[in-house]
């Protein structure tokens, strides 16, 4: 049997992004700037955004159900569209969606009322919690768009202790995406914290720490 591999050529790379950070810091209006955006807006963040969603040629759809979110990637895989880029804000819901959702049939079918109050559904229970969230997650991947994400904070506890902070969705999300930064707040100004790039040797675009701007990011 002939070898299949090829010696890889350049690509066009739709942008996959990841930002997390704290409530209130921008991460709504540090991702609406982006042209032709489709936002899934989760949490109503865009209410008070109308006029910039507006002027940047976006719509929005506001939704945290995972089977809404899932027939939406559908159909922007599949349905003839102008959008260039897909933003989920925040995927902290939907993911909680996906637990609260497997929660109630888990509940439904439990053996004992014991079992349903205290949610002690085990291994099976998260196995299915991450097959239908992995599902969403290869949707994301299959649209022909630029792909942001993002994702509250939390704390993070490496074996048990307190140490620094995450962002608050299923863990590995990051994974997918070439891009994933935190975002703060510094002397008033929104400041990106560079904690992943996927670029060639030597030839990485950002630095660790940037001011927040479509501006900036584009350049």
């Amino acid at each position: 049997m002939a070898l299949k591999a090829k010696k890889p050529q350049a690509k066009e790379k739709r942008l996959k992004m990841f930002v997390y950070g704290p409530a209130g810091v921008g991460k709504t209006t540090g991702v609406i700037q982006f042209p032709s955006s489709y936002i899934i807006d989760t949490e109503k963040g865009t209410d008070f955004y109308d006029k910039t969603i507006n002027a940047q040629n976006s719509v929005v759809l506001q939704t945290l159900n995972i089977g809404e979110v899932k027939e939406e990637l559908h159909a922007l895989v599949t349905e003839k569209h102008a959008y260039k880029t897909l933003v989920i804000d925040p995927i902290t819901q939907v993911y909680n969606n996906v637990q609260e959702k497997w929660t109630r049939i888990f509940e439904r079918h439990a053996k004992t009322q014991k079992i349903a109050e205290t949610q002690d559904f085990g291994l099976r229970f998260w196995g299915k919690v991450k097959g239908d969230f992995k599902g969403l997650q290869r949707q994301m991947l299959a649209v022909d768009m630029n792909v942001i994400v993002t994702a509250h904070q939390k704390d993070a506890y490496p074996n048990g202790v307190k140490f620094g902070t995450t962002f608050d969705s299923m863990r590995g999300d990051d994974y997918l995406f070439d891009l994933v930064f935190e975002l703060e707040r510094t002397n008033g100004s929104l400041v990106a914290k560079k904690i992943k790039e996927r670029a060639e040797i030597g030839e990485n675009k950002f630095p660790e720490t940037f001011e927040w701007s479509y501006e900036n990011f584009c350049k």
